[in-house]
């Protein structure tokens, strides 16, 4: 397990969810508006020099401005375009190079407040870029040598959560670098999910471990880094355990495609006191939920063609194909799909989409 002792208020068997004792779907339909207090659309005005679309795309809105990170197949992806609150294109953000103020690739990107106005953070081999969100300025590096920093979290000067592909990838560090006591080792079974986001909740960064039911949890109150379980421990979602079985008995993404054939998954998405997790099993063909919690209330609905499930009624496609954009949005403000070109799950060779929309939500309603 961490270096540092797990405290017993957060012993692994308590759920950082604890409401949320089961996952009984609603029994009629539901509409998808009626569960945001408010919604709106905003159309992307994209042109040849902010292209944006695929599989992968990244999007963080922080006051009112859009940063838009889009991946191709060749995972290349080194670019972020900035829109404002009504998709009005602004300008685009690339200090792609060698030089001691450039990134030699971007592996994953956040916008940061850190009291001196909005930076733009980007981490890549070697550490963390960090720039003026106003001027693109370089203005620091957080250096993370020999390793290429997958994902991240600032929570602040003292603590930065890191992701990285070294022996150690899960640690915290503070601006200049300073590796601190907690760390978790390398788990190759449980490090082959590149797609999970870092997420917050009462005060605490939250990753999902792999693709199992459990987070990877920084407490900086109590400098804790440990695992937890999201939801009440389930029998029918994997587990870091069952991840490493599957890994020794069938090898590497082999084990994860047998694991997700057998055992579900969940994401979570968290804005204040309310918080979205989007669950999947593969029962009956494949059964999707989401659950949305606001405080101790929480309800869950189903996401299918037969029998009572969520109802598109805000965009003009029958699709809900953008739910699952969850994990790759995230807002200062609330919570945030990203409405690509519907054609692209029936025609993966669609990139970049024209004028794509966003579903940009207030808050839950429940």
């Amino acid at each position: 397990m961490c270096s540092c002792s797990q405290p017993s208020k957060y012993d692994v068997a308590q759920a950082v969810f604890p409401q949320v004792v089961d996952f009984a779907c609603e029994t009629t339909d539901t509409p998808l508006s009626a569960l945001f207090s408010s919604y709106r659309l905003v159309q992307l005005e994209t042109n040849d020099s902010c292209l944006v679309g695929g599989e992968r795309t990244k999007i963080v809105k922080r006051e009112g401005v859009y940063y838009v990170r889009s991946v191709d197949r060749m995972m290349k992806g080194d670019n972020i375009c900035l829109f404002d609150s009504d998709g009005r294109f602004l300008r685009k953000f690339e200090r792609l190079g060698q030089g001691p103020e450039e990134y030699p690739s971007m592996t994953d990107f956040d916008v940061v407040n850190r009291g001196g106005g909005a930076e733009i953070w980007v981490s890549t081999y070697g550490g963390i870029k960090l720039y003026d969100a106003q001027t693109f300025a370089y203005k620091h590096t957080v250096p993370v040598p020999d390793v290429y920093v997958n994902h991240f979290k600032y929570i602040s000067d003292s603590a930065i959560v890191l992701v990285d592909n070294g022996d150690m990838p899960y640690r915290v560090c503070d601006i200049n670098g300073r590796m601190r006591r907690p760390s978790l080792p390398k788990d190759m079974a449980n490090s082959l999910n590149y797609v999970n986001q870092f997420t917050e909740y009462q005060g605490r960064a939250l990753y999902t471990y792999g693709s199992t039911q459990e987070a990877l949890v920084y407490d900086p109150q109590l400098d804790s880094l440990y695992l937890q379980s999201v939801v009440p421990a389930r029998d029918d979602l994997a587990t870091a355990t069952l991840a490493r079985k599957y890994y020794d008995e069938y090898g590497g993404w082999d084990g994860l495609d047998k694991m997700h054939s057998e055992y579900g998954q969940l994401f979570t998405r968290v804005s204040g006191n309310q918080a979205i997790i989007m669950m999947y099993r593969p029962v009956n063909g494949g059964e999707t939920t989401l659950t949305f919690i606001d405080g101790e209330k929480y309800k869950t609905v189903g996401v299918s063609e037969e029998g009572p499930s969520l109802k598109n009624d805000i965009t003009d496609g029958e699709y809900l194909t953008f739910l699952f954009t969850l994990e790759a949005c995230d807002s200062d403000d609330g919570f945030l799909f990203y409405i690509g070109d519907e054609r692209y799950w029936d025609n993966k060779e669609i990139m970049e989409e024209e004028n794509p929309l966003l579903l940009d939500v207030a808050g839950l309603s429940l």
